[in-house]
Order: C-alpha cells, then structure tokens, then sequence
C-alpha cells in the first residue's frame, strides 16, 4: 500500500481471504481498498464480514457505519455508528452518526453529536464541511459560513477567490441549485470526492424535479449503481437535453445494448451536430457493426434497422 500498487493489494487480500475466510483484519484491509475504489457495495459486503468476525474492533463499525452512509442508508448508517461509539468515540464515528441522524430528522441531536465531533477534531476539513453544511441546510448560514470558509481553504493563490465563492454560494440560499453547484465546485476542483458528492446529493433532494441536479449528481458519481440511478431520474425529468442523452445512451451502451445507445447518440447529433462524446460513440459502435459484417453476421436492415443477427451474435 505505501508504494502504491493497488492491483496487487486487491490480489493480495482477496487471496488472504479466500485461504482464510475467518480472518477478519484481511475483510477489513479489503473492504478499505473497495472503499477507496469508490466501490460502496462490496466495501459494505467486507466491513459486514469484518464485523461478525471481531465485532470489538472499533474500525470495523466505525467504516460500515461511514460506506452506508455513502449508500444513503441512514438508519443502517447510525445503528452501526452507534456500536462504534459504544466501543470508542471517536471523530470520525461522530461525524457520521451525526450526519444519519441529521438526515433521519432529528436535527437537534444529530446537531449534538457534530459539534461534538468538531470539539474532538476542530482542524479537521471533512468535519468543517459536514457541520458547516449541516447548519447551512438549517437555515444557520452566517454559523456556516465560517466553517465551510475553514473547509475550502487551501495554501495557495486560490484561498481569497474559494473563501469569496463559499460566501457568495451561500448568500445564494440553500433552496436555490446554484449555491449547491458552486459548494460542490470548489470542492470538485480540490479532488475532494466526498464533500463535491454530498453538496449535489442534498441539491437533488432540495429539487427532486430539476434534472440539471441529478445530472450534475451523475458527473461525479464513481459508484456504478448510483451513477446509474441518478442518469435515470435526469432522463424521466428531462428526455431532451444532449447531456443527459448521450448520458443515457452511455448506460446502454456500458450494458452491452449497443443499438439502443446508437439510437440515443444518433438523436444527440440530430440535435447538436458537434457534440463530441456522442460521435466518439457513435463511429466506435458503427466500427463495431462493420467488424460484425466482415466476420459474417448482418447487424443491418436498412439505414436504421436490425435484424435478429446482432441480439444471437451477443446472446
């Protein structure tokens, strides 16, 4: 892990795993790789191991309690948080038992608990932004601003230009796209995955109905499956934005329909001739029609249809 080759970290656990399927530590180390690789649900698979088998390591509650909140599982998030605490309370478990129970409705103790955290760990960025954004989403903006100014500070030309965004996002109001948008910016920019991700999750459920905010969701998501659902609702709000389109065909296209992403990509150029992710795709499928052609299948009928061939050939 210190010198960075994670491919062989991966295949290094799972076979400590697979040769020794008690050893918890092994679920553990795994489950924090599956973590960094922003893969949620397997992350999660490994920590519930990890937990049956040394249920009083503190770590191991403490990151199932932090992956479901990842996965926006609020209740799963604090009941595992608060067995974490149980054995030790640290920063990190509070700020994730406080963030559930923000996002469960009890605000006032979920308020408690983040500034107990912060009392714990006051230079730490991630708990500025979780109790900075918490306040802000309360309506205590000028209480927020300061933290979140703390947050985004960074040693360098940018610190004045970030801290001045922070107070203009928020001057915006928490009930408005934009501050989100700009929130998650700054932090986007600082590659910081987590708080970019939090700031558009809480825009699109501000405005459930504005696509523009599951699709910026979409943007940033490494988790598959939540790529996947945030693409979907921007879709149904919004079926003619070549964003949100090409995004659509891509969902295909990853899931091995190609003519169904075609269809996507060709209605994309039909609106935006220049559009350069959807010609990318686009020449990339109709290379693949043409070696279907040369090797002896007919994925053609036509200008726009396709017979049984290309399904059979890819069944």
């Amino acid at each position: 892990m210190e010198i960075g080759s994670w491919e062989q970290v991966e295949n290094i656990l799972k076979t400590a795993t697979s040769l020794d399927s008690r050893n918890g530590a092994a679920w553990f180390h795994l489950g924090m790789f599956e973590l960094r690789d922003h893969a949620y649900h397997r992350a999660d698979d490994c920590f519930k191991k990890a937990c049956k088998l040394q249920p009083e390591v503190v770590e191991h509650w403490t990151e199932r309690g932090s992956v479901n909140y990842l996965l926006k599982n609020w209740t799963e998030c604090k009941e595992y948080s608060e067995k974490a605490a149980e054995i030790q309370r640290t920063p990190r478990i509070l700020q994730f038992l406080g963030l559930a129970l923000v996002e469960l409705e009890q605000q006032d103790e979920g308020m408690r608990v983040l500034q107990e955290a912060y009392v714990h760990a006051p230079d730490d960025r991630q708990i500025q932004f979780a109790l900075g954004i918490t306040l802000f989403r309360l309506g205590r903006t000028q209480e927020a601003l300061s933290l979140l100014q703390q947050s985004a500070i960074q040693r360098d030309s940018k610190r004045k230009t970030e801290k001045r965004r922070v107070r203009d996002a928020l001057d915006i109001g928490k009930d408005a796209l934009e501050s989100w948008v700009v929130l998650a910016d700054i932090f986007e920019r600082q590659e910081r995955r987590w708080e970019t991700i939090v700031s558009l999750e809480i825009a699109t459920r501000v405005m459930p109905k504005n696509a523009q905010a599951w699709y910026e969701l979409s943007q940033v998501h490494i988790d598959y499956n939540q790529y996947e659902n945030a693409v979907e609702k921007a879709y149904l709000l919004d079926d003619k934005d070549p964003n949100i389109l090409c995004e659509q065909g891509i969902l295909f296209y990853d899931a091995g329909l190609k003519k169904e992403a075609l269809d996507f990509f060709e209605i994309v150029v039909a609106k935006d001739p220049d559009n350069d992710t959807a010609l990318h795709y686009i020449s990339d499928i109709e290379e693949l029609f043409e070696e279907l052609e040369q090797d002896g299948h007919a994925p053609y009928l036509g200008e726009y249809g396709y017979n049984a061939a290309y399904d059979d050939y890819y069944d």
